[in-house]
């Protein structure tokens, strides 16, 4: 089980990475404010805090994921997992509220989501460690084979930004 720091950490990179697809989507949407034309929260319609929570509610499984995918595999760290893994998944959740209308995701939608993030991450460290890595314990016992996508997130910086391909919405 996840440390309380950890779940903490994990819920506050994922509401980072939602406010990170405020600052860098295309499609003209801000978090919130006057000069908006369209916003994140107006889209949500469901008030800032329930926004926030219905992200939050993901942290103890992200947590769990990666303190279970680094026991198991004995490996370090191909990357910053919150950076990477965490906010990313902030993201897509974000985008997918803005392209339903202000509908969220369902849990089996971001599960998914998470083992795609999850294993692009992690194959960019010891690929001979991944062949066919099943997440049956996310994914009430229905295996699912990591793909390698051919296209990585897009480098700004020394950060990586989400790209709407990693998760179908």
């Amino acid at each position: 089980m996840a440390s309380v720091q950890s779940i903490a950490l994990t819920a506050a990179c994922l509401t980072a990475g939602m406010r990170n697809f405020c600052t860098w989507n295309g499609l003209g949407v801000a978090y919130d404010g006057p000069d908006a034309e369209r916003s994140l929260l107006v889209i949500w319609g469901a008030g800032c805090l329930e926004l926030h929570a219905e992200l939050v509610q993901y942290a103890p499984m992200v947590a769990a994921l990666a303190d279970t995918l680094y026991d198991q595999l004995d490996q370090g760290a191909p990357g910053e997992w919150h950076y990477e893994v965490t906010e990313a998944l902030g993201c897509a959740i974000a985008e997918w509220i803005v392209l339903h209308d202000g509908l969220p995701p369902s849990l089996d939608w971001v599960k998914t989501c998470l083992v795609r993030l999850a294993g692009e991450f992690m194959l960019r460290g010891q690929p001979q460690q991944w062949p066919a890595i099943q997440f049956q314990a996310f994914l009430r016992g229905k295996p699912l084979a990591i793909p390698i996508r051919t296209q990585r997130a897009a480098t700004t910086g020394t950060s990586q930004h989400w790209t709407s391909d990693t998760c179908q919405n």
